[in-house]
């Protein structure tokens, strides 16, 4: 069973993640808010803020030393440096980072903070007062873990499409994409829900421990 985690990430903007994203429709196709060849991401009207996103991960000097295999090298060497140095004191969970000030330090040591942001999430309503002055970005049916692991129902069959993707034609999840806030995300808990049921529906989605998460803005 994944461990269920809450807090800080640091993770790429949606401008990023979406100039990034190889997986394109031509450009005459419309399909929830997947991105479209020749389609700028300020074009993008539902833009994903979610936690399902290339967040930063904690390196070891070691590590950038002689290099990991099968992975590329961090894009913010020092910023990673940081969050490894959090975790080996107990006050990260590899990209969870547990209290404010100190995701606001690893943010600090980026190279381009322009292509980064802080968001919080966390199960819905169990932020406390910890987060209570930070705007609600929205909701979504996640899975949270330790290790490294995010998994957005969301992101991957109304955004960005990495592992079961999405229905061929379209229309699946189309009154489902509607609910969905210019964040690409539910504005309550409920419609979460009511689309985790109707996701887990079809024997073709991911199957797994998942939560209704709620994210916050940082700054």
């Amino acid at each position: 069973m994944a461990t269920t985690c809450s807090g800080y990430l640091i993770v790429p903007t949606f401008e990023v993640t979406y100039n990034e994203f190889s997986r394109r429709l031509p450009l005459g196709e419309r399909m929830y808010a997947l991105p479209r060849e020749g389609v700028p991401a300020s074009a993008i009207e539902k833009k994903y803020r979610g936690i399902d996103r290339y967040y930063l991960d904690p390196w070891t000097e070691e590590d950038l030393r002689l290099g990991l295999p099968n992975t590329d090298p961090p894009k913010e060497p020092p910023a990673s440096l940081a969050l490894q140095e959090l975790g080996d004191e107990g006050r990260a969970d590899w990209q969870w980072i547990f209290a404010r000030e100190d995701a606001l330090a690893v943010f600090l040591r980026l190279l381009q903070p322009i292509d980064w942001e802080i968001i919080w999430a966390g199960e819905a309503a169990g932020g406390g007062r910890e987060v209570a002055d930070l705007p609600v970005l929205g909701y979504e049916p996640a899975m949270l873990g330790s290790g490294g692991s995010a998994f957005s129902a969301v992101s991957d069959c109304m955004c960005f499409p990495q592992w079961h993707g999405t229905d061929a034609e379209g229309q699946l999840f189309r009154a489902h994409h509607e609910r969905l806030n210019r964040h690409a995300l539910f504005d309550n808990s409920g419609d979460a829900k009511e689309f985790l049921d109707f996701y887990l529906s079809h024997d073709w989605t991911e199957r797994g421990e998942f939560h209704i998460v709620e994210v916050r803005q940082v700054g």
